[in-house]
């Protein structure tokens, strides 16, 4: 039986043509999808290949893996920003 190739890595042709570069990378919970347009408009007000992290404050283990997401940025010479999302009242 052969193993099955993952689509996870797979890069959209778009970003494969020579010339594409990425400005920003932002990444946040789903729960803030309803804010996209202040999340892309942070993203894009930040210097030209840093990471924005929104992270939720009650949240430990995303708190961690957000940390060593950042970690892994700074080790590639990359700029990484941490935005701690704060309950909801």
């Amino acid at each position: 039986m052969r193993p099955v190739r993952s689509n996870k890595r797979r890069v959209p042709q778009v970003l494969r043509r020579t010339g594409t570069q990425l400005d920003n990378l932002a990444l946040v919970p789903a729960s803030q999808l309803a804010s996209l347009d202040e999340w892309q408009r942070r993203a894009r007000s930040l210097p030209s290949g840093t990471t924005l992290l929104a992270l939720p404050k009650n949240h430990p283990q995303l708190q961690a893996i957000g940390q060593c997401i950042a970690r892994t940025q700074q080790q590639l010479g990359k700029r990484s920003l941490i935005a701690t999302l704060h309950p909801s009242s």
